[in-house]
């Protein structure tokens, strides 16, 4: 069947209107997508292919002389646009959580949108960098501190009063160590949000957050605690209770393990 000037013109407005549906229904998709490094986001792979489609109905129409040579330059200019506005979706995607996704299962594209307040899922990445000191000391010291990455979703605007981490066993008890974000009494749990240190103060509110909310967490070393092997028990308070996660250091490395 051959291309008519209205007919490539309807496939031009169809193909945008696809584009439209997709960039709105899949922002929030993508950026959580951004997990998996090793494979591009179902949204994406759709894109390419609703642009690979539009990219032969052009060549068709092309070798068919279905319609005016100015006009089928105009849609071949179209789809290279396409094409680039395809890697600036890719490109924001893929950077939403740069620096958070080496090597492990994005919890987050698992479980899409949930509807209810879940998590927190946590991991830890080890003795990594020196972010707070000992005791009440939030200013780096120039030692490494144990670094902990903590992941949850609310599903509307939550307050975050405090995290605190304690030393625990397999019964989930508070044993003789512990960490807090806000209180001066006790080991400092210094809280990171995209690089930038929330309770530099000791503050006793950390924020409202909603959405997929990734928080770095860190307390200085003390003895054997964070070897593999130990126990430790996650505390948040928010505006919608308290919320716990006892976990085991080495269970959980490869990735967020599902609440």
């Amino acid at each position: 069947m051959l291309f008519t000037g209205k007919g490539c013109y309807r496939c031009v407005i169809w193909t945008l209107v696809m584009l439209g549906s997709l960039w709105i229904s899949g922002l929030s998709a993508l950026a959580y997508d951004a997990w998996q490094p090793d494979n591009e986001p179902a949204e994406i792979q759709a894109l390419d292919s609703i642009i690979d489609e539009f990219e032969m109905m052009v060549d068709r129409a092309k070798a068919a002389n279905a319609a005016h040579p100015s006009f089928l330059s105009d849609l071949e200019s179209v789809v290279d646009r396409l094409r680039k506005q395809r890697s600036i979706i890719a490109d924001a995607s893929s950077s939403s959580y740069a620096g958070h996704s080496d090597g492990y299962t994005s919890m987050a594209s698992s479980y899409g949108e949930p509807k209810e307040l879940t998590g927190p899922d946590v991991r830890y990445l080890g003795v990594s960098e020196d972010k707070i000191g000992t005791w009440s000391n939030c200013s780096p010291d120039g030692e490494n501190d144990g670094h902990f990455q903590v992941l949850v979703y609310f599903p509307k605007e939550v307050g975050v009063d405090n995290i605190r981490l304690h030393k625990s066993n397999n019964e989930g008890e508070r044993l003789d160590r512990w960490w807090y974000s806000h209180n001066s009494d006790s080991w400092v749990l210094g809280v990171f949000r995209d690089g930038e240190m929330l309770n530099p103060n000791r503050d006793k509110f950390l924020g409202r957050f909603s959405g997929w909310i990734l928080f770095d967490i860190y307390g200085a070393v003390q003895g054997p605690w964070f070897d593999k092997g130990e126990y430790l028990l996650l505390e948040m308070t928010t505006s919608e209770g308290e919320l716990i996660k006892l976990f085991r250091i080495g269970d959980i490395e490869k990735g967020f393990s599902r609440p």
